[in-house]
């Protein structure tokens, strides 16, 4: 087996603190699915996405919300915390698998940071972590990049529907 390689990202939702612990918490797979899937023949899966030039990979990705919990910032203020695994549904062995937690809290009263911490394994052993140390490496990050921002983006939106739904005189509301 092959060691385990770490990633890390964030990004900023402008939106406060308890707008996106509440609704990320509601539906975090939900969530997950409608941030990051582009086409309604995608229906079923998380996808992740690289752009290599003018071409976009994706793959499916199964996600598994392990916990969640409370958790203390970095700023020693509250935070959340979801622990999740990821796996390729079609290509198990041929996909690497990921462990990570995705943090999320205040940075000022309108702004939350969502921060990804995780492990992945290298799929096909000592060949795959040979390829991986090249060049999959900078595809995994590209990937769990991506994923976080379309998951911070979505959020940014979603938290401004749930508040417009809930105060129709709330700026950007639509009747």
């Amino acid at each position: 087996m092959t060691k385990p390689r770490e990633l890390h990202c964030y990004d900023y939702v402008n939106q406060s603190y308890e707008g996106v612990r509440d609704a990320l918490l509601a539906d975090p797979q939900g969530i997950f699915h409608r941030a990051t899937s582009t086409s309604a023949a995608n229906a079923a899966g998380t996808e992740l996405r690289v752009s290599v030039g003018a071409i976009e990979i994706a793959a499916e990705i199964a996600i598994e919300v392990v916990s969640n919990q409370p958790a203390t910032s970095p700023l020693h203020k509250p935070a959340h915390a979801i622990t999740l695994a990821w796996s390729s549904p079609r290509r198990p062995g041929w996909f690497p698998t990921m462990n990570a937690t995705l943090t999320m809290y205040a940075l000022s009263p309108t702004e939350t940071q969502l921060d990804f911490d995780g492990f992945y394994q290298p799929p096909l052993g000592v060949f795959g972590a040979a390829v991986d140390a090249v060049a999959l490496h900078k595809f995994a990050e590209a990937a769990v990049s991506g994923f976080v921002k379309e998951v911070a983006g979505y959020l940014r939106d979603e938290v401004s529907r749930r508040r417009a739904a809930e105060d129709p005189k709330v700026p950007g509301a639509h009747p």
